[in-house]
């Protein structure tokens, strides 16, 4: 199957939603070009769950409720969502990025932005786990949001 779409993981959704900043110029490149952004019901969960913590709301003045209720209304009209995502891929490191990566190879991806390093080290392939992922998933492009105009 050919690769599809683009995966934000959560924190560059938070950065999304809190600025107009490169993750936001991301966002809004991503939805303009027609290619699919990528949910699943766990990812979109815990975007959901980070987003409405009043302590982040706190410290990031960007995030208010309305925002946070507007970008999910756009998500559940404008993304593909996909489910169920198979348990693919156990992510030692950090399981709690697992279904990033699951969706990754499920959908599959063509690129996950992200700024999480364990995840980054995965584009390297340098150790078991990262050679395991590529052995799954070779032709996904893992990004920093600063790097999507250099392979877009």
């Amino acid at each position: 199957m050919t690769s599809r779409g683009t995966i934000f993981d959560c924190m560059v959704f938070v950065q999304v939603i809190a600025s107009k900043g490169t993750a936001f110029r991301c966002f809004e490149q991503v939805m303009a070009s027609g290619e699919p952004l990528l949910l699943s019901s766990d990812t979109l969960g815990e975007l959901r769950s980070v987003l409405e913590r009043p302590e982040l709301q706190r410290k990031l003045p960007g995030i208010t409720p309305e925002r946070v209720a507007a970008l999910m209304h756009h998500l559940a009209d404008m993304a593909c969502h996909v489910d169920p995502v198979r348990p693919h891929f156990r992510f030692p490191p950090d399981p709690k990025d697992e279904p990033y990566l699951n969706l990754a190879i499920e959908a599959p991806a063509r690129r996950l932005l992200t700024r999480d390093k364990a995840i980054l080290r995965l584009s390297y392939g340098v150790d078991d786990v990262g050679t395991r992922f590529r052995q799954l998933h070779p032709d996904l492009l893992i990004l920093v949001p600063e790097a999507l105009d250099l392979v877009s």
